[in-house]
Order: C-alpha cells, then sequence, then structure tokens
C-alpha cells in the first residue's frame, strides 16, 4: 500500500473517532473533577499522576473539589491515576482510565468520592431540566488565578451558607430543594485581593431552565461563567451585581 493511502487512513479513523467520541472533538481538553463526599469534618488529600505528570498535593475539605484538564492519547492510553488520604489512611484510584471512561464521560468526568470508592456523575441519567422536588446543587469553582484565594459567602433570604475559602481550582458546593413558585433565590459574596463582589449564584427564574438540577459556575475576574449543558463550555457570563 503506498504512503499516500496509508495517510488517507489514518486521517479518516482521526476523522472516525472524533465523531464518534463523546465530546465530539479528539483534541478538545478532557476536564476531570474530584469532589470530597466523604463527610462532615474529614479532609481529604488528593494527589494524582499519569506515567509523565505528578498534579501535585492538594487538600480537600468537606464539599469541596479539584478539577485538572488535559488532551487524551489518540490510542486511548492516558491514564491518571490518585492517591487518596483521610484518617491517616492512603486509597488509590484510577481517576481517568481513557479506555474505561472515554464514551462514559467524554470531556468532563466529575466524581463523588467517598469511603467505600468513587462514583461517576453519569451524563445519561443526570438531569438537565430536574424534578421539581429533587434538590438541585450549585457548585462554585475559583478560576480568578494561580495563588489567588477566594472567599465566597452565599445566603438565601432564609439560609446563611456560612465563609468557604477557596484555594485556586478548587470549589465549594451547596445544595437546596427549589420552590414551586420558582422564588429560590441564593446570592454569595464574593472576595479577593481586599475587594468584595455580588452575584446571584443561583436565580430561579433564570436557572432552571438552563441547568436544572446542577449549576456549576467558573469565577472569574470579570464575574461568574455557567456550565452550559448543551455545550459543556463555560459560556454563559455574567458580570458582577451592580
Amino acid at each position: 500500500m503506498s504512503s499516500c493511502c496509508i495517510n488517507w487512513l489514518l486521517l479518516l479513523s482521526l476523522l472516525a473517532y472524533s465523531v464518534s467520541s463523546t465530546s465530539g472533538a479528539l483534541f478538545a481538553k478532557t476536564h476531570v473533577l474530584i469532589y470530597n463526599d466523604i463527610g462532615a469534618g474529614t479532609q481529604l488529600a488528593v494527589h494524582c499522576k499519569s506515567k509523565d505528570d505528578d498534579l501535585g498535593l492538594y487538600v480537600l475539605v468537606y464539599r469541596q473539589s479539584y478539577e485538572f484538564s488535559f488532551h487524551r492519547d489518540f490510542f486511548l492510553k492516558t491514564l491518571f491515576f490518585c492517591n487518596m488520604q483521610w484518617n491517616g489512611t492512603v486509597y488509590r484510584f484510577d481517576i481517568y482510565d481513557q479506555k474505561r471512561d472515554d464514551y462514559h464521560c467524554g470531556d468532563r468526568c466529575e466524581w463523588n468520592v467517598h469511603t467505600d470508592g468513587a462514583c461517576m456523575l453519569n451524563p445519561q441519567t443526570s438531569n438537565t431540566s430536574g424534578a421539581l422536588f429533587a434538590k438541585t446543587h450549585v457548585l462554585i469553582y475559583n478560576d480568578i488565578g494561580t495563588g489567588t484565594q477566594l472567599a465566597v459567602h452565599c445566603k438565601s433570604k432564609d439560609d446563611d451558607l456560612g465563609l468557604h475559602v477557596l484555594a485556586y481550582r478548587q470549589s465549594y458546593d451547596f445544595s437546596f430543594h427549589r420552590d414551586f413558585f420558582l422564588k429560590t433565590l441564593f446570592f454569595c459574596n464574593m472576595q479577593w485581593n481586599g475587594t468584595v463582589y455580588r452575584f446571584d449564584i443561583y436565580n430561579q427564574k433564570r436557572d432552571d431552565s438552563r441547568c436544572g438540577d446542577r449549576c456549576e459556575w467558573n469565577v472569574h475576574g470579570d464575574g461568574a461563567c455557567m456550565l452550559n449543558p448543551q455545550t459543556s463550555k463555560f459560556d454563559i457570563c455574567y458580570g458582577w451585581n451592580t
């Protein structure tokens, strides 16, 4: 077979893989999120590696998360494993095995870590519209910049969720039941570098049809961007409250 034909076969294989992939693009970055669901008061130490990369140690308080991203391998060989430690015991888990996960979660793989192991968010069963009485989860992710801590203090008319301080690339999650009359509203004061900003992190009339029972936000210098379930990108953006 000529070199020209071989090149065409390789190109066709590449295109076929790209189209069949859950994410729809071979060269799109894959994001992995690890969420501490072990229990109140328990810190989770996470140290993830691949054959080529050491991602360092991250310590997550309960209900915080850590996220990293990478480009997948064309031959389905990407593998990241993590050592996870709490209460003096170390556990190991393959947090991303491309042969296992490529068609399960595509370019965004989210894991809840608990005492018995880890559970992946299933894109096929996660509800983007949600049942009325299902809990809604809101995740706030610090994307401001390396070395910058984000202090988050969220409230509703009835609830004060307390102060949470997030290192860069960490997140905070809270949940609630929505109001039948679409009146649920949570706002957050967010502070870094001595300045406080306010943002409506969940406005039911705005968000109910957009993110359903799971609303994820990237917080950056100019405001916050919501993860769009239709595009799997943080492309629904708003500025700070005035």
